[in-house]
């Protein structure tokens, strides 16, 4: 038996068990604030799935909750993977120096970058990122791109060169 404590989220509590185990995919509101509010709402009705769920969402500025979970499908990881947000360009800047403060040393970094024409693409490694002027060899490592002209999202894996990153100042 559910008490509706705010119609605000109550919606999206609705949405979650009708979409829940279809091909439909359950999207939370957009706002920080109203993520908080649903998550609180989750967490008094004791919704298990939805408060995980709601974990898993990255704070994404790039990509809607719904495209994220395309995103983990087309690399291969999964939609439950949790994540946090080390680094955003808006926020901390676009020098490099901002990048490895925020981002060297940190294994398994997942680079998701917007250009101006709207384009998403990025990148993967389980190493840590340095200033080392040095290669690195990452077999787990990849490249993607989202959207695209062709408007067909590809995963590009790692050939094997021995040159999977390449860490430097800049």
């Amino acid at each position: 038996i559910f008490i509706d404590r705010n119609p605000r989220f109550f919606s999206y509590i609705l949405d979650y068990f009708r979409t829940a185990g279809s091909n439909e995919i359950f999207v939370p509101p957009k706002s920080n604030t109203d993520l908080d509010g649903l998550m609180r709402e989750a967490q008094f009705f004791n919704i298990k799935g939805l408060i995980d769920l709601l974990n898993s969402f990255p704070e994404s500025n790039i990509l809607e909750p719904g495209e994220f979970n395309s995103l983990m499908d087309l690399i291969g990881f999964n939609r439950g993977s949790k994540w946090k947000l080390i680094f955003r360009g808006t926020t901390d800047g676009f020098g490099s120096d901002r990048f490895h403060s925020k981002c060297d040393h940190i294994p398994r970094v997942l680079v998701i970058i917007t250009c101006t024409n709207s384009y998403v693409f990025g990148g993967y490694t389980k190493l840590g990122w340095d200033q080392s002027g040095q290669y690195k060899d990452d077999p787990n490592s990849f490249l993607f791109s989202f959207t695209n002209p062709d408007n067909k999202p590809t995963k590009m894996n790692y050939n094997g060169s021995g040159k999977a990153i390449f860490c430097h100042a800049n």
